[in-house]
């Protein structure tokens, strides 16, 4: 598999990102690390705390053991789990609610 690059997707949070971005770290093949935080909800990043994964408009190592970040249970407990909130792509809903497009127009 050499010369094959990398570009791997993480849309579900900041700890999956943070765990995307030290496998990133490692892999020399990495080219690129697709984030979705900014499409995200606005309370994406209260569910962490010690770590601000982007600087200057790229991604830094946290300086914390493991992942270097750790859950705020308080932010957590207000935005319990819910199952399917984000669409499929071949759901109307997708079309609606994300890119303010309807599929009868």
């Amino acid at each position: 598999m050499q010369g094959i690059q990398l570009s791997p997707h993480v849309s579900v949070g900041p700890v999956a990102l943070c765990a995307a971005l030290h496998f990133d770290w490692c892999t020399p093949s990495v080219f690129m690390q697709e984030n979705f935080a900014e499409y995200d909800v606005p309370w994406r990043n209260d569910l962490v705390r010690g770590w601000n994964p982007i600087r200057g408009g790229e991604f830094v190592l946290p300086d914390r053991p493991g992942l270097g970040i750790e859950l705020d249970a308080a932010a957590c407990a207000a935005h319990p789990y819910k199952k399917n909130t984000f669409p499929s792509l071949w759901d109307d809903k997708w079309l609606t609610e994300f890119t303010q497009k309807d599929r009868s127009s």
